[in-house]
């Protein structure tokens, strides 16, 4: 399993290990995740950019192929390993996640769509 692109061990220890510059880093599992979010969010708007009725189908096969294989397990392994202890911590305030999920379920209406 992973949780936004870190490891089952990294999740359990609360640490994740990365390359840098050839070097091993050790870094807490909220900066892995805070990594790779934005890692997805800067290929979420490269890949924005090219989309707007004009693009190739090559690129909006990309594009697809990015939602589908990247974005939305992210989205779905955020729901199901992540969202349930924060709401277990936020109780009181309602559902905090449930902005994201419809985030989600957006994302997943387009890549419905664009197929």
């Amino acid at each position: 399993m992973h949780l936004s692109g870190v490891s089952r061990q990294a999740y359990q220890t609360g640490l994740a290990c990365h390359r840098r510059e050839g070097k091993v880093v050790m870094s807490t599992l909220t900066q892995a995740i805070r990594n790779h979010n934005q890692s997805l969010a800067k290929t979420l708007q490269a890949h924005a950019r090219g989309v707007g009725g004009g693009e190739s189908q090559t690129e909006r096969d990309a594009f697809v192929a990015f939602l589908k294989g990247d974005l939305l397990p992210h989205a779905r392994g955020e729901e199901r390993h992540l969202y349930a202890t924060v709401d277990k911590l936020v109780r009181e305030h309602e559902k905090p996640t449930a902005t994201m999920m419809v985030d989600h379920e957006s994302s997943t209406t387009t890549s419905r769509r664009l197929s």
